[in-house]
């Protein structure tokens, strides 16, 4: 299963699905899109083992783990 963190401030939610049944996608789909097409959050594939991200732009059903981080204001 391919697994994607939403970080928030009351904690985290972990949603998870199936690229090669379909189980899941849809759902794991939509909230990627619901949280960064309004940039509020930036999204980022983990490597493997947790080696380096990258950031992503757009939903991939075969990545194995995205992460979705709020982002940070500053001034």
């Amino acid at each position: 299963m391919n697994t994607m963190k939403i970080l928030g401030r009351t904690g985290d939610t972990e949603v998870k699905w199936d690229p090669e049944t379909g189980y899941g996608i849809k759902t794991a789909r939509r909230l990627f899109d619901e949280k960064t097409q309004r940039g509020r959050y930036l999204a980022f594939i983990e490597g493997p083992g947790g080696d380096g991200v990258t950031m992503l732009r757009h939903f991939d059903p075969n990545a194995q783990s995205i992460i979705l981080a709020p982002r940070l204001i500053g001034g």
